[in-house]
């Protein structure tokens, strides 16, 4: 089975989210295995294809850890949809204290919060070393302990989720032709706001054509077979299937070819 190294500081809740974020989409088709930063020790080696880390730093800090054969990503993260609209009701120019576990996901939050257009607010990253008494709102993702005692309204909006980029980057490293995964890659991005807008977009559009020529080479008596330039098999019908019985993602051999 093919996998996935989840790293994360610590064992906790984020790490056990992240599992969850994943499996919502691969059910159980890929294996996910999670690590732990603080209890990895010299010598340890991560053999798993892909390697999840939260931030740059983190991936530079892993390779250390991982074999010459896997590939290092940073995840991206955004909102779930439905959580927007308790931001979306703050009055405009509130000044809102964000508020995450460090100086980096802090900051990565408030990029996050302006990038999908929220922009009728003052974010005020929170940092250890200033006073912000005069603050009385907050958001967070998560962190609700971590929000300093002066705030009376915290917002919480929950974990940030897997940007559909990320999944991306996933199914091509792992080379994952999969109809109940890329199904629910779009039933998952209806409840996300992407990071990058039209990326939803246009990977429904990309998925909703190849249900269409799939159909259409379904009613053709004859055998198809579509494939990449490399010879790899993307796409074949009933017909060709029942002479060669073929696997999706394997190469036409030789004669085949002829």
């Amino acid at each position: 089975m093919k996998s996935i190294a989840l790293v994360t500081n610590r064992k906790g809740p984020l790490s056990e989210f992240l599992r969850d974020n994943l499996n919502e989409v691969l059910v159980g088709k890929v294996e996910i295995n999670n690590y732990y930063l603080y209890e990895m020790k010299d010598g340890d080696i991560i053999n798993d294809t892909v390697i999840l880390v939260m931030i740059d730093e983190k991936a530079y800090e892993i390779q250390k850890y991982a074999s010459k054969e896997s590939t290092i990503i940073v995840i991206e993260r955004t909102l779930r949809e439905k959580e927007i609209y308790k931001i979306a009701a703050i009055p405009n120019d509130t000044e809102v204290l964000v508020v995450n576990d460090t100086k980096e996901t802090t900051i990565e939050t408030v990029n996050l919060l302006r990038r999908i257009g929220i922009k009728h607010l003052k974010f005020i990253p929170y940092l250890d070393d200033k006073v912000y008494e005069n603050v009385k709102v907050a958001i967070t993702p998560g962190e609700k302990d971590k929000v300093p005692n002066f705030v009376e309204t915290i917002i919480d909006v929950g974990h940030r989720c897997i940007d559909i980029a990320t999944f991306l980057k996933i199914f091509n490293c792992l080379d994952i032709h999969d109809k109940d995964i890329e199904e629910n890659l779009i039933k998952y991005s209806e409840s996300i706001i992407s990071k990058d807008i039209g990326i939803k977009k246009q990977y429904f559009d990309l998925f909703v054509k190849g249900q269409q020529l799939e159909v259409l080479i379904e009613h053709i008596q004859d055998a198809i077979v579509i494939t990449d330039n490399e010879g790899k098999i993307v796409l074949a019908n009933s017909t060709y299937n029942n002479l060669f019985n073929y696997k999706m993602g394997s190469y036409l051999s030789f004669n085949e070819k002829k």
